[in-house]
C-alpha cells in the first residue's frame, strides 16, 4: 500500500469513529508525534515536549518574581 492510500484509508477509518475515548487516543498520538522545530543539534522537538519545557521555563520565571 503507498502512502496516499494509506492516507486515505486511514481517514476514512477515523471519520467512521464514533467513541469520543479512541478519538482521544489517536488525537494524543498524533500529538506526541508532531514535530515542530529541530534543536541545535538536529534532534527534533514535538509540539508535546516544546508545550512542556515552556510550561517549566514559565513556572521558573514565577518563582524568580515571586
Amino acid at each position: 500500500m503507498d502512502t496516499k492510500t494509506l492516507k486515505i484509508s486511514l481517514a476514512q477509518r477515523i471519520l467512521s469513529i464514533a467513541d469520543i475515548n479512541i478519538l482521544k487516543q489517536i488525537d494524543k498520538i498524533l500529538r506526541k508525534e508532531n514535530i515542530i522545530g529541530f534543536d541545535a543539534f538536529g534532534k527534533p522537538i514535538t509540539e508535546e515536549n516544546f508545550l512542556k519545557e515552556m510550561e517549566e521555563i514559565n513556572k521558573e520565571i514565577d518563582n524568580q518574581l515571586e
